[in-house]
């Protein structure tokens, strides 16, 4: 966790704030000190590495560019384009920055602690407290709560007898179309066995009587028995009566 989270105040618990800000304050004191001595110490460098490069282009001028004895600016010049300065005052740089930093978050629990010690006041004289109401108001306020939730309570139930209901349709909805497939199977299935047994019987039939029309005639000769004419029967005249 960073500074910027530590000096964040939570006014809902004021106590465990007061309990840590001693803490924290001591924390980020210390890492200002370490900053500070690293700082100090990298700058003790910087002029360590200055005084070298002088005394090095006072005793060899030729060495470092000079054709005659340098005045003191150039001296100066020809030490701060040296890549060895340039490389400790960077680092002297950063350690500068790093120290500014954690000494603004120092300061800040400094402006931490007025700042609770102005909201405990705000709490110890009631800036949290709850409205005070008469009694005929809390009862009417009451009321309307429970009208309230009774309200939301039946809604609730409407849209779960609702999703219920919804649920029941889909799931008839996907067993009807399974169901109305496995009947209409079935009652193709007797329909074809239906034809099929009458296709069979048909043609088992058809096949009898075409035997029956191809059975051979007999060989032999035969005679043929003459004809036998019936007698006409006599036709038989009632009795004349006489005549008296």
């Amino acid at each position: 966790m960073g500074y910027k989270e530590d000096i964040q105040i939570n006014i809902d618990q004021l106590d465990a704030e007061w309990i840590k800000q001693a803490a924290l304050y001591q924390h980020y004191a210390k890492q200002e000190a370490m900053a500070l001595y690293e700082r100090d110490q990298l700058a003790d460098a910087l002029a360590l590495t200055q005084a070298q490069l002088d005394g090095d282009i006072r005793l060899d001028p030729e060495k470092h560019g000079f054709s005659s004895k340098p005045t003191e600016a150039a001296i100066l010049n020809s030490i701060k384009q040296n890549k060895h300065y340039t490389k400790a005052n960077k680092i002297l740089m950063k350690a500068m920055c790093k120290a500014k930093i954690i000494g603004s978050a120092v300061r800040a629990f400094d402006h931490k602690k007025k700042a609770l010690e102005k909201l405990t006041d705000l709490y110890l004289s009631g800036y949290w407290a709850a409205p005070k109401i008469k009694s005929e108001a809390q009862e009417v306020f009451g009321q309307q709560t429970r009208m309230n939730l009774e309200e939301s309570l039946k809604r609730e139930d409407r849209l779960i007898a609702k999703s219920l209901q919804d649920e029941a349709e889909k799931k008839k909805l996907v067993v009807e179309p399974k169901t109305n497939a496995s009947t209409q199977k079935r009652v193709a299935a007797q329909k074809s066995a239906t034809q099929n047994s009458a296709a069979a019987k048909k043609k088992k039939a058809e096949g009898k009587a075409g035997k029956e029309k191809r059975s051979p005639e007999p060989t032999g000769k035969t005679k043929k028995e003459p004809i036998k004419q019936s007698k006409p029967t006599p036709v038989t005249r009632p009795p004349k009566k006489k005549k008296k």
